[in-house]
């Protein structure tokens, strides 16, 4: 998956109400790849100004908010946005592995060294 797209849901996932201290880190993060300002805050609420970034960020949020109980529309959505099998598989890793080092970094109680950002309150 293109560095972009899979920097691009990190500020989303981590405005969840479960993740809200790391917002900063990704937020921070997604600006590896140049991700400018507006498409941090368009991927902070779950999207992407990118129509195929849209489709992966959109779908790891039905993941992380439908705890992975996606329906077939979805993923019949992110494949025809142009994603094989395979970079599913990789934004349901992605989505994965920033929920365990989210509850890694909680229960380690680390200590976050990133300038702070307003936390978004997502709907359900």
């Amino acid at each position: 998956m293109p560095p972009r797209v899979n920097a691009s849901h990190w500020p989303w996932r981590n405005s969840t109400a479960a993740a809200t201290a790391w917002q900063p880190t990704h937020s921070w993060a997604a600006s590896w790849p140049s991700v400018d300002d507006a498409e941090i805050a368009a991927n902070r609420n779950g999207a992407s100004n990118d129509p195929k970034a849209d489709a992966a960020v959109r779908f790891a949020a039905a993941v992380v908010r439908q705890r992975g109980r996606v329906s077939n529309d979805q993923i019949h959505a992110v494949l025809s946005a142009g994603y094989s099998d395979a970079q599913v598989l990789d934004i349901l890793l992605a989505v994965a592995l920033n929920t365990f080092t989210n509850y890694v970094n909680e229960v380690a109680q680390t200590e976050v060294d990133f300038p702070s950002v307003q936390p978004l309150r997502l709907a359900a």
